[in-house]
């Protein structure tokens, strides 16, 4: 052998020793899977519980609609009856205070009125009807045969053929009104099938909850007050957890009324959706469910001092501020008053 090959050999063997065998390259690892469940879903996504791979749910079932795709109903298919009384206004309630929180830019500081006055009506509408139909409430406008949209939203009472006349806005300066007396009259719809009853969910994962049952539904938000009814300021700021019960497990499930919170204060008869997480009557579960849908204890914010108290995490009050805020222990779901003096 050549000198020249004993050379090559030599330094072959000399870089094989140094670097190791050439490992093959290794295949890519696989991205997680999308999307990923949020809180509370129970369709259509992934989730991973502790120490097991990625689990699919069931897709999400679509309600079908029987309003037309524009979300208007043709006047000539309303006719007016002899009922009386108003029984969605609970979900009515729920639904316009989802797509305000949703769509701050459309109201006012306040949030009593449109931005954008009586022009904005239309698509208020249009979007409560949308948060209506994810609760599996039907709604729409009416409209005439020459074009002329109605002032007034009519909702389904889900089941029936039966929908109720609500007149939501002032329409001289677009500010919402509230309560169950903007029901004027209830009609029935023809030329329509039975709205369908919205499909049971699937059972959702797993959640660990131990507080007593039964389990809330996620936090929808904070009622937060800073003064008294008689506009005098309170010791402390109160912040309490508000979730949606109605439809929380399914059709004809709330869990406001499972807990005894089911019919609006001062209103017999009216069904309540929203709702502490707990009664009064029961501090214990109340303070359980409260700590297990904030996430731990609260949250507080705010442009001055801040002053927790010392026994109930969601009293809090500041000096030298202009506005307080509360929000779950991750600073989501925050809610603000401002502090006017």
């Amino acid at each position: 052998m050549t000198n020249k090959w004993r050379f090559a050999w030599a330094w072959f063997i000399g870089v094989t020793l140094a670097c190791g065998p050439v490992k093959p390259p290794q295949p890519p690892e696989a991205p997680d899977p999308t999307p990923v469940c949020k809180e509370g879903a129970t369709c259509g996504c992934w989730h991973r519980p502790p120490g097991s791979p990625w689990l699919q749910l069931p897709p999400c079932i679509v309600l079908p609609p029987t309003v037309p795709p524009t979300g208007l109903i043709p006047d000539e298919e309303l006719v007016v009856t002899e009922e009386t009384g108003c029984k969605t206004w609970a979900v009515v309630d729920a639904a316009i205070f989802r797509w305000r929180a949703a769509n701050p830019a459309a109201w006012n500081l306040e949030g009593t009125c449109l931005s954008n006055g009586p022009a904005g009506i239309d698509a208020a509408f249009a979007g409560f009807a949308e948060e209506l139909r994810k609760s599996g409430v039907l709604a729409g406008q009416s409209i005439s045969k020459d074009g002329q949209r109605s002032d007034a939203l009519f909702v389904n009472r889900t089941g029936t053929v039966l929908w109720e006349e609500m007149h939501l806005f002032d329409y001289g300066r677009g500010c919402v009104a509230t309560g169950p007396n903007a029901v004027r009259k209830i009609y029935r719809r023809t030329n329509a099938p039975t709205p369908p009853t919205p499909p049971t969910p699937p059972t959702p994962p797993s959640t660990g909850y131990t507080c007593a049952a039964p389990e809330p539904p996620p936090l929808q938000g904070f009622n937060l007050h800073c003064q008294n009814a008689d506009g005098s300021w309170k010791k402390w700021c109160d912040g309490t957890p508000q979730v949606y019960g109605c439809g929380y497990k399914g059709p004809g499930t709330n869990f406001c009324d499972e807990i005894g919170l089911g019919e609006m204060p001062g209103q017999p008869g009216v069904v309540r959706c929203d709702c502490a997480a707990g009664n009064e009557d029961n501090p214990v579960a109340r303070e359980c469910r409260e700590a297990w849908i904030v996430g731990g204890k609260p949250l507080w914010k705010t442009d001055g001092n801040l002053e927790r108290h010392e026994t109930n995490p969601f009293l809090a009050r500041c000096s030298e501020c202009t506005e307080i805020s509360i929000c779950k222990a991750d600073g989501t779901k925050c809610v603000t008053a401002r502090l006017v003096k």
